[in-house]
């Protein structure tokens, strides 16, 4: 939510790569699809009744009228620390995308184990124990992890385009920039973009895989955002990406995992995208 890092230089370069999960892995293993909350087209009732299971009754006397209350507020999150390169405590976090004001924060909550960088990210190698210390999982990269999934949540401001181009995508709404990364050089569009929704806001879902032909002249930038490039692109990359529409600007869910990733840590990986919330 991609960044194919280069492993060997993922300190140096680890801004520049986001990955994402591989739809042919799932798929072949037979992955049962989560109830999600983003539903697509008109499953959206459907999926909502059944992962909420809200059901009303009436029994006997109606009861005295009670002032009203305030609707149930939102899952309390931790803040986002940003890259420290240390194992999260399972949990909600809070990113802040963008810095635009009125721009609201995205709630994505962790499973065990998941490393800190822009955004959360696994790679072989990283225990699942909470760790304070940054050099725990640097060492882990310094003996070049061969898999790796990250997701990433982003406020986009350009995209790379054919003709060694970027494209300004900063003041885009959401059709628009969706229409912009299926014109990605070096990836292939498996599906979308397809009318969604993300925590009641319309959105646009697409499948996206690398075929490792980002052209050089790109220095190896897929995006740019707020808080800087991001790469990617590497041919053993799938990305599952969302476009969500907050009625400020747009944001970017950008998932993303190679093929030998566990099935464990891809499943981990979808249910953050589930988990997606778009906050006050």
């Amino acid at each position: 939510m991609s960044e194919r890092l280069l492993l060997e230089s993922f300190r140096e370069d680890a801004e520049r790569l986001t990955r994402l999960p591989a739809f042919e892995l799932i798929e072949a293993a037979g992955r049962a699809r989560r109830r999600r909350r983003h539903t697509i087209g008109g499953v959206v009732a459907a999926c909502l009744l059944a992962t909420t299971g809200v059901v009303v009754t009436t029994t006997g006397d109606t009861p005295d009228p009670r002032p009203a209350e305030d609707p149930a507020p939102r899952s309390l999150a931790t803040p986002w620390p940003g890259p420290t390169m240390t194992t999260m405590k399972e949990g909600t976090y809070e990113f802040r995308p963008s810095i635009a004001p009125g721009s609201p924060p995205v709630l994505v909550t962790l499973p065990p184990g998941w490393n800190a960088w822009e955004g959360p990210n696994r790679f072989e190698g990283l225990d699942r124990s909470v760790t304070d210390d940054a050099d725990v999982n640097e060492g882990v990269i310094e003996e070049h992890p061969r898999w790796y999934a990250g997701l990433l949540v982003l406020d986009v401001q350009w995209v790379a385009q054919r003709g060694c181009s970027f494209a300004d995508t900063a003041d885009d709404d959401a059709a628009a920039l969706a229409q912009t990364l299926v014109r990605l050089p070096g990836f292939g569009v498996d599906t979308g973009p397809t009318s969604a929704t993300v925590d009641g806001l319309p959105a646009l879902h697409l499948r996206l895989r690398g075929l490792g032909t980002l052209p050089r002249c790109t220095g190896g930038v897929v995006l740019h955002s707020s808080h800087g490039p991001i790469g990617g692109g590497e041919a053993d990359t799938l990305y599952d990406v969302w476009v969500i529409d907050t009625g400020v600007s747009p944001v970017l869910v950008w998932a993303e995992w190679s093929r030998s990733t566990p099935q464990r840590d891809v499943d981990d990986l979808l249910a953050m995208v589930d988990s997606v919330e778009i906050g006050d």
